[in-house]
């Protein structure tokens, strides 16, 4: 797949796009097929290397339509009902 990272701390220039393997869905979890991703704080942060340990792929907040695989011990979600 293809993800913006970042190889060293800086400003925007330090961001590449770059082919990296596609997550795998492990046991009860399930993988969503991204359509839209953000920029928030924590990454602004983490390029520039006053926030460490949070990862060097941004954009963690996505929007998703539809899952593309699922780990075992998965079960069908369902939204939950209001009483």
């Amino acid at each position: 797949m293809r993800a913006v990272v970042i190889r060293a701390f800086g400003g925007p220039e330090v961001l590449r796009i770059a082919d990296v393997p596609a997550p795998v869905a492990a046991e009860g979890q399930v993988r969503i097929r991204v359509e839209a991703a953000t920029v928030n704080p924590v990454d602004l942060a983490t390029r520039s290397g006053a926030l460490t340990g949070a990862g060097l792929l941004p954009a963690r907040d996505v929007i998703g339509i539809d899952w593309d695989a699922a780990g075992t011990a998965c079960r069908p979600w369902r939204p939950p009902r209001c009483p």
